[in-house]
């Protein structure tokens, strides 16, 4: 009898042991919010992350993600600039990373947040950073969300990168160190780097020029730069 008992305990050990393998998840709810999970709208959107682009606020990124995200207007000099909200870590499905959210925000607003700024910074790029106090926090929040970048803490290589995302429409070159794979269909340009870290910027589909463009005008003046005699 002791016998019988002892072969059960191992048994019911196995089975439980086997349910909570790779594979056998069918106790637990599907993993939600990874990087190529994107459903795509027939209005030529798309939703990611939670958030619909061009219609989800930063209110409803707070709602999603936590308080904890930092609001600035960042602008270049001579530029109005942009509100943009950062996340120094989210979680994505099973991922984490760094994530910014930019913002489609009229002048006037802009100007306001900029004039009532709790305190403003030089950064790294020379831009301006105008920290959004917390009187105007409120009327930030209803800022539409135009575009998410994602900074995941690993890096992907691009076999992976495609096994995910499919087969890139195009590839341009970045520079000497990385390369851009785009999604003009799910709208996502996928930067993969040898130094530092791999960077995934979305757009709503219907908008991918926004991202395209830049990087054609980039490469355009590459090739027409001398390069210099080695």
């Amino acid at each position: 009898m002791k016998r019988f008992v002892t072969v059960l305990i191992l048994i019911v050990a196995a089975i439980t042991v086997l349910a909570f393998l790779p594979g056998n998840n069918r106790h637990r709810g599907p993993i939600k919010d990874l990087p190529w999970q994107i459903q795509l709208l027939p209005n030529g959107g798309s939703r990611v992350f939670g958030l619909t682009l061009d219609h989800s606020t930063l209110a409803d990124a707070r709602r999603h993600f936590g308080d904890d995200m930092e609001l600035a207007v960042i602008a270049g000099h001579g530029e109005k600039g942009s509100l943009e909200a950062y996340y120094h870590e989210v979680n994505a499905g099973v991922l984490t990373g760094k994530m910014v959210l930019a913002t489609s925000v009229d002048a006037a607003t802009l100007a306001q947040l900029k004039r009532n700024a709790a305190k403003t910074e030089v950064m790294d790029t020379g831009a301006m950073k105008y920290v959004v106090s917390n009187e105007d926090r409120p009327r930030a929040y209803d800022a539409p969300i135009t575009s998410i970048t994602f900074i995941p803490s690993v890096n992907l290589d691009e076999k992976i990168a495609q096994r995910r995302f499919g087969t890139p429409a195009s590839r341009i070159s970045g520079g000497k160190y990385s390369v851009h794979l785009l999604y003009p269909d799910k709208g996502v340009d996928l930067i993969l780097t040898d130094k530092g870290k791999d960077i995934l910027q979305y757009v709503a589909p219907r908008h991918f020029d926004r991202l395209r463009k830049p990087l054609e005008h980039a490469m355009e003046i590459r090739r027409n730069t001398p390069q210099p005699a080695k």
